[in-house]
């Protein structure tokens, strides 16, 4: 899958995880490593769509700095958040009569997803961890072509 189908796969799975307990993350394989993080980041400035966006930005001075932007049309999670692709995933499996079977969800957000075709949000994953070795890095830089393959979800372990 893309990082944009990435994005969706977990804004799927934070949907699902207000309706069932225990909340779930996703395992997936990247560069054939098993991993789990989050594949966009909450907007931190607050803006409506609640994803944080960061784009340059330049002032007439030829300053240039990061700030967080609205998300778009182009991008693949616009059309979850604004309601169309989640009112379609909602309307094709009736997900509440399967939430005690998380091999199905996953399976169903995994079929839904992969056709889906959209811009990333950001070309970064973050908070990740590394589930063979254990190591944990904030975030990994990835490029347009990356390939990421959904293995399993996990149950979420709360953090104190």
């Amino acid at each position: 899958m893309t990082h944009a189908q990435m994005e969706a796969f977990q804004y799927l799975l934070q949907w699902i995880n207000k309706l069932v307990k225990p909340n779930y993350i996703l395992l997936f394989k990247y560069n054939d490593s098993l991993m789990t993080g989050k594949f966009y980041k909450e907007s931190v400035e607050g803006l409506p769509s609640g994803i944080q966006n960061l784009r340059l930005i330049r002032n007439s001075e030829e300053s240039q700095w990061y700030g967080e932007r609205e998300i778009t049309n182009s991008h693949l999670l616009f059309n979850f958040i604004n309601g169309s692709r989640l009112q379609d995933f909602s309307d094709k499996y009736n997900i509440r009569l399967n939430l005690k079977y998380p091999e199905i969800l996953f399976m169903e957000i995994s079929q839904f997803v992969s056709n889906l075709e959209g811009d990333p949000v950001s070309q970064f994953t973050y908070d990740v961890k590394n589930e063979e070795s254990g190591l944990k890095i904030p975030f990994l830089m990835t490029d347009s072509n990356s390939v990421f393959e959904p293995i399993s979800l996990l149950e979420e372990v709360p953090t104190n």
